[in-house]
This record gives structure tokens, sequence and C-alpha cells, in this order.
């Protein structure tokens, strides 16, 4: 009996059995490649909610520091509309100091050189700061910024009116400084409606 047992020929997988197993990998893959997309957006909305936080203190730090926040018109004015955190930006160059860099202008909007913002390179032109990029998100894109230049203690709402969930976005915000992303889909959800925009508030 033992003798038979050993000589007995290998046999093969049948087509049966190699279609059977593939499919279950298939199957299997199907299910994971959705969770694993979920948890890559939710890492990067995390990642632009923390750079969003991290943003806004340095904005308040300034304001802080000078007792004005940065780019704040010199006529007094009071401008609400959303500024992006491109290279050029006012806001930006403000709060990021860079110690390599000579200052020498007499209108220098952070004399004192106090770095309110540390800038982490970005990582293939996402999530960080680039000097020719400016601060970016995620996915690219510049953040944008609303400040209370007027100082009543709110800020105009860029979603006023669009839906958040099952409520309506309000026309103000009570809040000196807020932040927002456009998202994955990198459409304007102040006109579009998208679901996917990051928000600080």
């Amino acid at each position: 009996m033992k003798t038979q047992l050993l000589n007995k020929p290998w046999r093969g997988f049948t087509l049966i059995e190699l279609l059977v197993v593939i499919t279950i990998i298939a199957i299997l893959a199907s299910l994971a490649v959705p969770a694993g997309n979920a948890v890559m957006k939710r890492a990067r909305n995390t990642q632009a909610k923390s750079a969003m936080a991290g943003l806004i203190i340095g904005i308040k730090g300034y304001q802080t520091e000078y007792n004005r926040f940065p780019g704040q018109p010199k006529d007094g004015g009071t401008v609400t509309d959303p500024v992006k955190t491109s290279p050029d930006s006012a806001v930006l160059k403000a709060i990021i100091f860079d110690k390599n860099t000579a200052v020498t202008a007499d209108d220098n909007p952070n004399p004192r050189q106090i770095p309110f913002y540390e800038k982490t390179p970005t990582k293939g032109g996402a999530n960080g700061y680039d000097d020719n990029l400016g601060l970016v998100d995620p996915w690219g894109l510049n953040y944008w910024v609303v400040i209370d230049y007027a100082g009543d203690g709110f800020v105009k709402n860029p979603y006023a009116g669009k839906m958040s969930g099952s409520t309506t976005e309000p026309t103000n915000l009570s809040s000196s400084v807020i932040v927002y992303s456009w998202g994955a889909d990198k459409k304007d959800g102040t006109k579009d409606n998208n679901p996917d925009d990051v928000k600080s508030w």
C-alpha cells in the first residue's frame, strides 16, 4: 500500500482549477483597490488639513507680531476675496522667511525676519512649498486663503449657499482666517459644489 502511494505519479492542476483560483484572486483584488483608494484619499485630506492648520497658525502669528495681517492693503482696504498661495502671494512672502535670501527692501513685510510658516519641499510637485509653485496641496494646486482684513471677526464664505452635507453653507464665517483646497478632482467647488473640497472650517 505504501509503495503504491510513493510511486503514484503527480497530477497537475486542471484548467478549471486554475480558472477558479484566478477568479478568486481577481475578486479579492477588485475589493482591495477601492479600499486602498479610500485610504489614500483620507491620507491626502489629512495632509491638506495639517498644512491648512499650519498656514492659519502662521498667519495669526504674523498678526500677533505685527498687529496686522500679512498681505493687508497699505491703504487700509478691506479686500476679502480669496487669495492663492502662489509664489507671488503677499501672504506667503510675509510669513515665510528664507534665511538664505538677503532682506534689503524698505517695505519688507517681515522686517524682523521671523519664519511664521515652516516650508517643507514638495514631493513630485505636490504637498509642500516650491519657489516656482508656491504652497501647494497634495494634488499639486495652490491653497486659497480668506483673511478678515476688515477686522470685524468674520470672513466671507466662498461656499455661501452651497450644500455641505445636509446643511447650507452660511454667508459669513466667524473666523479671522480660513483656508480651503479644491481637492482631488482639482475643480473649483465654490462654483461646481463639489463635495471633495477640503476646508479648514
